[in-house]
């Protein structure tokens, strides 16, 4: 018959490449390749007032660039049982830090983040409650307000990143003006970009990557790879500087504006936070997180860390508008990067050991002085 010189092929075809899958799989799991992503469940519980929270006695094991490490989210006594990448305390507490993902110690552990370094510094306890993945402003200054002023701080510290915080603030404003019971990190993955619909391919590859070792490995290899092709490495150990770093020249904004939407919305967080700090007693300082790009940009083609990046410079003159105390870290961190030391992880835009290491010694002064002057 005719459909037989076609089917005992496609039949063979397809069991091998089932089986294939299967071992390729099975492998992969063996030497330890899981699938999903560990920061899943961390941040995808809905929170209508803060986008998502955290929840107390979750602790995931993390792959990053500079090893594995772990994430314990653990409980500070709030009665709705939201928690925070922090150890603890047992003692009136000097000083809380708000933020994005530098400040939750994103691929670093926890002793190793700008937080505990400082505690450690200052002998007084400080409290990280950082949140990590989709974060604006706008939730710093709500989670002071539901969380951070009972504990009745003395100094309460705020990083503001300038890569995506303006951006952030307004796209966090979207999607409380939505209405959307999904967590804000959910819409913004999967209906954000696509016109308020759910974009079903990314759905797809979402339960794939949750559920395969095999999907995992290879979408992750592609995705490193683009991020090589889009950037620019640069690998200077042997010309004196031990650096070895992906650079994107995208994330520099030297010509462009940034939009009035998002200079209100970072205005009215900045406020706000000023405002909490105000009504509980605390000094409220604020330190400005500069890109990698900004911090290394004398390596890009054609420019050099005399232009500085429009967002940069906008956020440091409000901040001097509102008279927010505030510590510029970009200053020192290029002082750093010129006699060759790396702050951040190659592919990675966060800050690696000696990065957090550095911030803390900046802001730990500032923290001696403000609780001795209490």
């Amino acid at each position: 018959m005719v459909y037989k010189a076609w089917l005992y092929p496609t039949l063979t075809l397809v069991i091998g490449v089932t089986a294939s899958l299967v071992v390729g799989e099975g492998l992969l799991r063996v030497i330890g390749v899981k699938p999903g992503t560990p920061f899943e469940q961390i941040i995808n519980h809905y929170d209508a007032f803060l986008g998502y929270r955290m929840i107390e006695g979750t602790h995931e094991v993390v792959k990053g660039e500079g090893g594995v490490y772990d994430v314990d989210i653990r409980s500070l006594g709030f009665a709705d049982k939201a928690g925070f990448r922090d150890n603890g305390f047992f003692d009136s507490v000097a000083a809380v830090f708000l933020g994005d993902s530098f400040v939750f110690g994103y691929g670093v552990p926890l002793d190793s983040s700008v937080s505990e370094i400082i505690e450690g510094a200052i002998r007084r306890p400080c409290v990280n409650l950082g949140m990590t993945a989709y974060t604006s402003a706008t939730q710093y200054a709500r989670v002071l307000r539901k969380y951070g002023r009972a504990l009745r701080p003395i100094v309460v510290f705020v990083g503001i990143f300038v890569g995506n915080d303006y951006g952030d603030c307004e796209t966090f404003q979207h999607w409380s003006d939505s209405g959307s019971k999904l967590s804000y990190p959910m819409w913004v993955t999967f209906q954000q970009k696509n016109d308020g619909q759910l974009d079903v391919f990314l759905q797809v590859r979402s339960v794939l990557y949750k559920h395969s070792a095999l999907f995992k490995f290879l979408s992750d290899r592609i995705n490193l790879n683009l991020m090589a092709d889009h950037g620019k490495n640069f690998n200077e150990a042997g010309n004196g500087r031990n650096l070895d770093l992906v650079l994107y020249a995208d994330e520099l904004w030297i010509d462009k504006e940034v939009p009035q939407s998002q200079q209100r919305s970072m205005h009215l967080a900045l406020l706000q936070l000023k405002q909490s700090c105000v009504q509980s007693g605390a000094e409220l300082v604020a330190f400005v997180i500069p890109t990698k790009e900004m911090v290394y940009q004398s390596l890009l083609p054609g420019l050099s860390d005399k232009v500085e990046d429009v967002r940069y410079q906008t956020l440091i003159s409000q901040l001097h508008e509102l008279d927010i105390q505030n510590v510029d870290l970009l200053p020192v961190f290029r002082e750093e990067a010129v006699a060759g030391t790396q702050l951040y992880f190659k592919y990675d835009g966060h800050w690696n050991i000696r990065g957090h290491a550095l911030a803390a010694s900046m802001l730990s002064n500032i923290a001696i002085q403000l609780i001795r002057g209490q």
